[in-house]
């Protein structure tokens, strides 16, 4: 359960509570709804109404952490807002004009030599945090093998783990659906060790990947992390100028490489790829097909692809 301590705890605290009742994720707005926490406790601690001031001064401070993440922070504070002037309070609701526009994320589809370089730097960087022992290079290779989304890994508990099956159980995932992904043997192996060191520092955590405290480790320090192993790994393999890189791209990664394998076989994508749907937890067959598009034109034109008259229905963007 998230604490808030500022002016506004309590109404925080209501409106993360209806948030989750109505079957949304507590994490969604947990991060900027705590910033604007802080924010408000330090500088208007006697506040009793959020003013357009204070709004548009918090979203000024913030900007200088990046425009993507602007958006997340004005919808959270927009959502609150709303709930406090429902509930009969008043506050100030920011407009929708203020996000920032979006910009298309391309992914990036790591080289077998990128994918070599970054775990390198992933296994050489953990060793010097004060995690469980393999915490992260243990949950970035369930990211990739897995082909999960960022937040589906963080949220994993013990019960999810079913070693006698070799399955991770996905629980009320992105549009509240469960399932159930297969680990390769590999991964298993990797996991059951990685089990064994859990249960000797860290007994009293639900999580298979938690945090300093009793909750899942954060996802900003996973993203952060990431930045780092990868700068590194980008200097290992020469590039002065690497692209930036998102846990996302695991998951492409990985889409890109089942595709891969699968036209290394000979086989029909179309035939095969609701496969691939179901185990990724798409609710539209068009996100699968996203990832054809993503190959290269000379595997796209492949025999194991019928691609005329599929380019009317393959998104523009992923998930």
């Amino acid at each position: 359960m998230i604490k808030f301590h500022g002016p506004f705890a309590a109404d925080l605290a209501a409106y993360n509570t209806f948030r989750t009742s109505q079957g949304f994720s507590e994490s969604t707005h947990a991060f900027p709804l705590v910033k604007f926490d802080r924010y408000c406790g330090e500088f208007h601690p006697d506040a009793s109404v959020l003013t357009r001031e204070m709004a548009l001064d918090w979203l000024k401070r913030e900007v200088p952490f990046g425009l993507g993440g602007l958006r997340c922070k004005t919808a959270a504070l927009r959502g609150f807002a709303n709930y406090v002037n429902a509930m009969g309070g008043s506050a100030y609701v920011l407009p929708v004009r203020i996000n920032p526009p979006m910009r298309r994320k391309v992914p990036h589809l790591l080289t077998d030599a990128e994918m070599t370089a970054l775990f390198s730097q992933i296994d050489r960087l953990s060793a010097r945090r004060r995690d469980v022992p393999g915490l992260l290079p243990t949950l970035f290779r369930v990211l990739y093998t897995c082909g999960l989304r960022p937040n589906e890994v963080l949220g994993i508990r013990r019960p999810d783990i079913d070693f006698g099956e070799g399955t991770i159980r996905i629980v009320d995932s992105k549009f509240h659906k469960d399932r159930a992904v297969a680990m390769s043997a590999d991964m298993k192996a990797m996991m059951r060790e990685y089990f064994r060191r859990l249960a000797k520092f860290r007994p009293e955590t639900p999580y298979v990947f938690p945090g300093r405290r009793q909750d899942q480790i954060g996802y900003f320090a996973v993203r952060n992390f990431l930045n780092r192993c990868w700068a590194a790994a980008a200097h290992e393999l020469g590039d002065k100028t690497p692209r930036t890189i998102r846990l996302y791209d695991f998951r492409h990664r990985f889409a890109s490489a089942v595709l891969h394998k699968w036209l290394d076989e000979g086989r029909n994508i179309l035939e095969a790829i609701p496969k691939l749907r179901i185990y990724m937890g798409h609710v539209s067959i068009l996100s699968t097909l996203y990832y054809v598009h993503l190959l290269p034109e000379s595997l796209r034109k492949s025999h194991g692809i019928q691609w005329e008259g599929m380019e009317r229905i393959i998104p523009e963007d992923a998930e």
